[in-house]
């Protein structure tokens, strides 16, 4: 997926920058994300703490929300990079980076597009 696709995503989904996000100290909320990524439909299940760290259901990968060059990044050590932020809907916009040396300079290989699974009381 090219920049162009990426900005028309971002354009039409109203993301907020990872930079308000940052400075309002609200980087992910913590909790059970299901993501859907785009061009190729696959469904990832990611469970978020509120330390921040990050694992994802399906095999068992860890990694932890780290905030570099004012983005939020997640490195699973698959060998790819995720760039998440939050929309202003609430919505998990996930750009996955692969290979991870793709990232920041190259454009996704797939942008996925999260909700926050609401708990039941």
């Amino acid at each position: 997926m090219g920049r162009l696709a990426a900005a028309v995503v971002a354009a039409l989904v109203g993301l907020a920058p990872a930079a308000r996000a940052i400075k309002d100290k609200t980087l992910i909320p913590a909790g059970t994300w299901t993501v859907t990524y785009h061009p190729n439909r696959a469904v990832r299940v990611y469970v978020v703490a509120a330390d921040g760290e990050v694992t994802l259901t399906e095999f068992g990968g860890k990694g932890k929300l780290e905030v570099k060059d004012r983005q939020i990044v997640v490195d699973l050590h698959d060998g790819k990079l995720e760039r998440w932020t939050i929309g202003r809907d609430g919505r998990l916009f996930d750009e996955h980076f692969n290979p991870r040396s793709s990232y920041p300079d190259g454009p996704p290989d797939q942008i996925g597009i999260g909700t926050l699974e609401v708990e039941e009381k």
